[in-house]
């Protein structure tokens, strides 16, 4: 009597331990297909922002490099004109 009655709650502890097992697999399935989401979802909303930061502002840097390439020169050679004539005095 004592056997059947223990091998019924063994049965029972078998059956519980193989559906938690069950239910710890799709918990952790679950989480690892969370985070491949978040992290493609990040991945994205980051390229996305960088994409439109280069459309809106793109131009301006295009503008500015310009610029930039043209006064340098000049500034340049102004300020070797001043200290020479610094130095000259």
């Amino acid at each position: 009597m004592e056997d059947t009655s223990i091998q019924g709650q063994l049965a029972e502890i078998r059956k519980l331990t193989e559906e938690n097992n069950q239910i710890l697999k799709a918990m952790r399935r679950d989480a690892l297909i969370a985070g491949i989401i978040k992290f493609i979802i990040w991945v994205g909303l980051i390229g996305f922002s960088y994409y439109v930061a280069m459309q809106l502002i793109g131009p301006y840097m295009e503008m500015f490099k310009g610029m930039q390439g043209q006064g340098q020169s000049q500034d340049f050679t102004q300020l070797l004109k001043q200290y020479q004539e610094l130095l000259g005095q």
